[in-house]
């Protein structure tokens, strides 16, 4: 008989599995299998976070956070080593006991993930939770599976990601991002509240500036530039450093070149009317030729004529 069961979040936790017989008989176990389930997908992309600015990057010109009490700040100077991703955080650390609570619109109802990573700096008792309003009455509609909508953060030496699932009934409903100073110090980036349907199992958010625009939302070009033919790859490099003097050079450059355009388009167009000129000289030269022949022929029939009316 084959059998499978599922249990809960076991981010840092060693799973043991017990075989425990009853009754005065033999049993036989074979391939034994422990597998990761994506029970909830714990990341989306930040364009569908409804978190403002929860990845703290300021994300399409985003900061939602306003002014932040004691316990909590944002680093002002990028820190790529010390972010789950990115260059930015959240330092949480113990000072006076205080709250703070961001609102977050959910604009349809459904099935929702709210996830934040963690990392801890030193123990102590503080928490974030979901609430189902202001005053921090902890939200209560989770999907099935979950207990609390409350993260407490976990000793360990790197970020854990902490997730759950939970219900909307009706469009519009606003939640609420808890945060409070009950002790020791964390790290928290990428606090995330989206519609599952939009989840991803792993971290799509590279923030990598050299290949996508989170601001424009658009790839960024490799090639925007036409490299020159040249044996030494250094010299294709377009330099966009210049001082003074090499400005000043490509400006006068350039206006040399524009002059040269100018004068050569000029030299064009007076070619163009000499052409146009020497064509009209020959149409008037051949027409005067055939004009001439013609008082010719007249002159040469009257000639004729009287010369047969005197013989007569």
């Amino acid at each position: 008989m084959k059998t499978t069961f599922t249990t809960g979040n076991v981010d840092g936790v060693m799973p043991n599995i017990c075989l425990v017989g009853y009754g005065d008989c033999s049993y036989y176990a074979d391939d034994l299998t422990l597998t990761k389930v994506a029970r909830n997908l714990p990341y989306c992309e930040e364009a569908y976070n409804l978190v403002p600015d929860g990845s703290f990057e300021k994300y399409l010109g985003r900061s939602g956070w306003g002014d932040l009490p004691e316990f909590l700040s944002i680093n002002s100077v990028a820190d790529e080593k010390n972010a789950a991703s990115g260059k930015f955080y959240m330092t949480y650390s113990q000072k006076n006991g205080s709250r703070y609570v961001v609102p977050v619109v959910l604009p349809k109802s459904g099935r929702y993930v709210f996830a934040a990573s963690i990392k801890q700096l030193t123990a102590g008792n503080a928490t974030i939770w979901l609430a189902e309003d202001e005053e921090g009455n902890v939200y209560q509609k989770l999907a099935s599976g979950y207990t609390c909508a409350v993260f407490t953060p976990k000793a360990s030496d790197k970020y854990i990601r902490h997730s759950l699932e939970f219900n909307v009934d009706k469009a519009n409903t606003t939640a609420y991002v808890v945060f409070e100073d009950n002790g020791g110090s964390y790290l928290i980036d990428d606090i995330q509240i989206f519609h599952k349907s939009l989840g991803k199992e792993e971290n799509p958010n590279t923030w990598d500036d050299s290949t996508f625009d989170y601001n424009s939302l658009l790839p960024v070009s490799k090639d925007t530039t036409t490299k020159p033919d040249t044996e030494n790859d250094n010299d294709a490099v377009l330099d966009l450093d210049l001082d003074d003097e090499k400005a000043e050079d490509n400006v006068n450059s350039s206006n040399n070149d524009t002059e040269g355009n100018t004068a050569t388009n000029n030299n064009k167009d007076t070619d163009n009317e000499e052409e146009s000129g020497f064509n009209w000289l020959i149409v008037i030269i051949i027409a005067g030729g055939i004009l001439l022949a013609l008082i010719a022929v007249v002159i040469i029939l009257v000639i004729k004529r009287r010369k047969a009316n005197h013989e007569a």
